[in-house]
């Protein structure tokens, strides 16, 4: 690999790595429930339909964490 990398070759890199995160997050959402759902009272972790990720507060999260990563890939 060249030392010196043209503006293809880093939009290139920067495609692949952000596509191997989010295969990554995919594969490991499982394990996130699996866990979350081992640390519940017994009523909500047998709820039906059972509870979202998202609350009415974390909208304000989500949307600082959107705002980071979209500077954060931008550079």
């Amino acid at each position: 690999m060249a030392a010196v990398q043209t503006r293809s070759e880093r939009a290139l890199n920067r495609l692949a790595i952000a596509a191997v995160l989010v295969i990554t997050l995919l594969f490991l959402a499982p394990i996130y429930w699996i866990t979350s759902t081992a640390f519940k009272p017994r009523n909500l972790a047998t709820t039906i339909p059972p509870d979202g990720y998202l609350r009415a507060g974390d909208l304000a999260f989500c949307q600082a964490l959107h705002q980071a990563l979209s500077v954060a890939v931008s550079t």
